[in-house]
């Protein structure tokens, strides 16, 4: 949907390959998972690991609860540090878990950067990791014992065969229709989560934004790029809106013909979204006063449209 408004300014900068010599590029960005393969519950690390020139800004991006179909429960934040070979290094972590099967991909990791005055994104590659069940399909069966055979019973008269045979058949179909049961009930998928709202996304998100602490170190273009696209993302996720190759115009376009916004809510999104093209196309000198009117726009925006309980979907 305001992906446009990114892609417009940013140029897609690929992945090194490994026989390239990493040194001499102005930023390369490696991720990495501690296990390729992992049952349900375990809990995985994903790490992006940055390293810079010491004249080259970055920032790395943001997640909120989920990631890939990961639960995000933890995240470890590095500090920027200087090596050895004058290099600025940093890496985030961050602790993951779920509790479906299956083959998951962790989508690239985008890396916002400045290269003599321009603004661009580097990405990673992708990574799949499996998640296996804990237990195999036939274990409900193994603790099934074997039928014994009838106990003798002091007794005048002697029990027929044919009644001991019917008894034991019953007995077998009894045993294998609580199997059956027992089979469909262990192999019926987890009902999903329930989703997240989208305003818990997006305030998560920005108290990770604040953390990183963009305008103190004088990042003003990445920590407005940053800002917008948490801003879209709580769009998408809200109101479903998809958009990804519009324009801010184009946009606020489609926004004044449909239903989906009211007018009151129309006007706050145009003066946030042109605010942000000012600072982020057109090179206007923001400080820190005018980052922070812009996170109280958006806040304002999340908190007078998020999805309330028991209310009916905004229009």
């Amino acid at each position: 949907m305001l992906l446009g408004l990114v892609t417009l300014a940013i140029a897609a900068v690929p992945v090194p390959a490994a026989t390239t010599d990493t040194a001499t590029l102005p930023i390369y960005v490696q991720v990495s998972v501690d296990k390729a393969s992992i049952t349900v519950g375990d809990l995985i690390r994903y790490t992006i690991s940055v390293n810079a020139a010491s004249n080259v800004p970055f920032a790395l991006p943001q997640f909120a609860e989920n990631l890939g179909g990961f639960a995000v429960s933890d995240w470890l934040r590095g500090e920027p540090s200087v090596g050895k070979d004058g290099r600025v290094h940093q890496a985030h972590t961050y602790v993951m878990e779920t509790y479906l099967t299956g083959m998951y991909e962790i989508p690239p990791a985008r890396v916002i950067y400045e290269l003599n005055g321009a603004t661009n994104v580097i990405m990673s590659t992708p990574i799949v990791v499996e998640v296996k069940s804990v237990a195999a399909a036939d274990d409900l069966f193994k603790g099934i014992r074997d039928i014994k055979g009838p106990v003798a019973l002091i007794e005048t008269a002697r029990t027929p065969w044919y009644i001991w045979g019917i008894g034991g058949a019953l007995l077998l179909a009894l045993l294998s229709g609580i199997a059956v049961v027992a089979a469909r009930w262990w192999h019926q998928p987890a009902p999903p989560p329930p989703p997240v709202p989208a305003h818990i996304i997006a305030y998560a998100a920005l108290r990770e934004l604040f953390a990183q602490n963009l305008v103190a170190r004088g990042l003003i273009k990445p920590y407005y790029f940053a800002l917008s696209t948490i801003l879209r993302r709580y769009i998408e996720n809200r109101f479903g809106l998809q958009a990804p190759e519009q324009t801010t115009e184009e946009f606020l376009a489609s926004l004044r013909t449909g239903t989906t916004l009211v007018q009151q809510y129309q006007t706050l999104l145009s003066e946030f979204l042109n605010e942000c093209d000012m600072v982020k196309f057109a090179n206007y000198a923001a400080g820190a006063d005018d980052a922070q009117h812009a996170h109280d726009r958006a806040v304002r925006f999340i908190e007078e449209t998020r999805e309330h309980a028991n209310a009916p979907p905004q229009h």
